[in-house]
């Protein structure tokens, strides 16, 4: 199996490390900067690197891995799976309804293996979940609540690609930490998500730049930059059974790291379950004890990528995708992009329903 991995920051290694994990070598990986390649191909052993998608198909691949900001994904997804080459694609997918959809149906045409870095749903808590609720142990399923919170963009902050609408596109916790949580709702509920009412609080919009890292406003030194991404974004969901749902997205919570909160009620039960209690998943009905399931021998963040990347690659080892997955293919992420993109357009229209077509 040779693979190629684009991308050396922290997912790009991540991805190699897991892979290593699983007993496969990365044959090549890609970037810009040619030192910092030497550099990390050196560092985990792999034998060769390059700095373009190109230089990788002339050496022969049959898996391309992206972990590049997602202004990328487009062009690399779609010159990858028109050379039949399966696609391991980090979130958000694409960030333009139509490319999304032209992905889908190319993937299809090719019968390439396609699948997303939604990782979360591959915490052994979240599959149990989505196997109790896929077994009607909640019932109907008429309510799901929850937030992600971060604390990384609480200034002062570094600046980065994800403030370039050039490189990451016009939205930042909507599309940073909310994908993942519109993945994960939609992956346990398994009903589609209908039309979106959405807040944003853009709460710094003029800031100062001292070496690399942003400050106030009111900082009396450093170069005035304009942010207009999402700091916050509180969205409701409609979904088709008539259930509702609702987040608040954060990135700029001090003391939450990684805090992904996840409720799901039901008609005969519930559940919850939260990313800071990973190994803990609480199951109740009505008028009994709450259940708590101690998941004793789980890992963590990187448990959960080597996880999600073990079901692909059972189905790249196959050579060709199946057809009931707990990984989130080029399809969730059609759905995640345009639930964004409504959630966009809802924000910045007094929160106005958005339908999801």
């Amino acid at each position: 199996m040779d693979i190629a991995v684009i991308g050396y920051g922290m997912m790009g290694s991540s991805h190699v490390q897991s892979l290593r994990s699983l007993g496969y070598t990365v044959k090549v990986i890609i970037g810009r900067n040619g030192k910092k390649l030497k550099n990390f191909a050196k560092e985990n052993g792999i034998k060769n690197w390059c700095t373009s998608l190109d230089e990788a198909l002339e050496m022969g691949i049959d898996v391309l891995h992206i972990c590049t900001p997602p202004v990328n994904h487009y062009d690399l997804i779609k010159k990858a799976s028109e050379n039949n080459i399966h696609v391991v694609c980090e979130k958000p997918f694409v960030l333009d309804d139509k490319q999304a959809e032209e992905l889908v149906a190319l993937a299809k045409e090719k019968g390439v293996v396609n699948a997303l870095g939604f990782n979360v749903r591959f915490h052994e808590a979240c599959i149990n979940a989505k196997n109790l609720i896929k077994a009607d142990k909640l019932g109907n399923i008429c309510l799901l609540n929850g937030s992600y919170e971060q604390e990384f963009h609480a200034l002062p902050s570094f600046y980065s690609w994800r403030y370039d609408p050039k490189q990451a596109g016009k939205m930042l916790a909507t599309t940073e930490i909310g994908s993942h949580w519109i993945d994960l709702m939609s992956f346990l509920c398994g009903k589609k998500i209908e039309a979106v009412s959405a807040s944003f609080g853009k709460f710094n919009p003029k800031r100062k730049l001292i070496d690399g890292k942003m400050y106030p406003q009111s900082t009396p030194e450093g170069k005035e930059i304009d942010i207009d991404t999402d700091d916050v974004a509180i969205v409701t969901f409609r979904l088709e059974n008539g259930g509702l749902a609702n987040v608040v997205l954060s990135e700029v919570t001090p003391g939450r790291y990684n805090y992904l909160d996840m409720r799901v009620t039901g008609d005969a039960g519930a559940l919850w379950w939260n990313s800071e209690e990973i190994n803990h998943l609480s199951i109740t009905k009505k008028g009994e004890q709450r259940i708590s399931q101690v998941l004793a021998f789980t890992g963590g963040f990187s448990a959960s990528v080597t996880n999600m990347l073990r079901e692909i690659y059972q189905d790249i080892e196959k050579g060709e995708p199946s057809k009931d997955v707990n990984y989130a293919t080029f399809e969730d992420g059609l759905i995640n992009t345009k639930v964004c993109n409504a959630i966009y357009a809802s924000a910045n229209d007094d929160s106005k329903w958005e339908k999801i077509n």
